[in-house]
């Protein structure tokens, strides 16, 4: 099985996705995409940017799946929605609906035709989207092949690497 992963979009999350490829790289051929904000400094990831770079890298697998935190669910579906992206499936872990409306990405739009089997991973009080805003929000969307797991917590840190992997594991 071939996995891409997408982080979130602070620099810390670099050292977590290093830690979920070292995890996962025994149950799949992990692919883990790094974000040019996190050399040049600036805050906020380019979407549009990563999207090119990521369509670029991806071509070497033919079949494919995403696990994706934070901004990398939205990379994701963005590239979905834009058809530049094909996965087989995704798992989602914190998707952050309120960031996402403060950096004005059209979350909504994006899902109005997603149709990609996937894993929704949310903390029951994640401050991005507690578990309930998150279910109520992709409900609306009329997701058709949604699925949802939610963990403890209150942060948007998912430092249970190993529950994480046996949910995506269990789900792919």
């Amino acid at each position: 099985m071939n996995l891409i992963l997408l982080s979130g979009n602070s620099l810390p999350n670099e050292a977590w996705i290093d830690q979920v490829a070292s995890s996962f790289k025994d149950s799949a051929n992990v692919l883990v995409h790094r974000y040019r904000h996190w050399k040049t400094g600036e805050a906020v990831i380019d979407l549009d940017h990563e999207l090119a770079e990521l369509a670029e890298s991806i071509t070497q697998f033919d079949q494919y799946s995403i696990f994706a935190k934070s901004a990398g669910t939205l990379l994701a579906m963005k590239g979905v929605h834009e058809g530049v992206l094909h996965p087989a499936k995704c798992v989602f872990v914190g998707v952050p609906i309120n960031w996402a409306r403060e950096q004005k990405f059209d979350l909504g739009e994006w899902l109005s035709d997603y149709q990609v089997p996937t894993l929704f991973i949310q903390q029951v009080d994640d401050p991005y989207a507690t578990f309930d805003e998150l279910k109520s929000f992709i409900e609306n969307a009329k997701h058709p092949s949604a699925s949802f797991a939610s963990r403890p917590g209150n942060d948007h840190q998912y430092a249970d690497i190993d529950a994480v992997k046996k949910l995506t594991f269990d789900f792919l």
